[in-house]
């Protein structure tokens, strides 16, 4: 499930990463959109949780993975949303190193 917010003008996300039973093995989804099957529980646990990962340090939005039973889900991972702020530096440090000369794009 992938939510969307509007905040200031940007459209900041909410991504939930699925583990749960397939018809052969365990399954790894985002949302709809199935992304690994036939995997042990392990091996989908750990799949799904640097999957949630990956996507929560490219992007900065909340990532939720969890493994889906019959009866309930059971939280595995969250990873908040980045402020803006904590964004636009991440963004800007490189571009402040580059102007300095420290190598890469020289943005004067």
């Amino acid at each position: 499930m992938t939510g969307a917010l509007p905040y200031l003008g940007v459209w900041l996300m909410r991504s939930v990463f699925c583990v749960e039973e397939g018809v052969v093995g365990w399954r790894v989804r985002q949302g709809a959109t199935g992304l690994a099957e036939a995997l042990t529980l392990a091996s989908a646990i750990k799949h799904a949780r640097k999957l949630g990962r990956d996507y929560h340090e490219r992007t900065g939005s909340e990532v939720t993975v969890e493994l889906v039973i019959p009866e309930k889900s059971l939280l595995l991972e969250q990873h908040p949303r980045r402020t803006l702020e904590a964004t636009a530096a991440a963004f800007w440090v490189p571009l402040r190193n580059a102007a300095a000369g420290d190598g890469g794009c020289a943005c004067r």
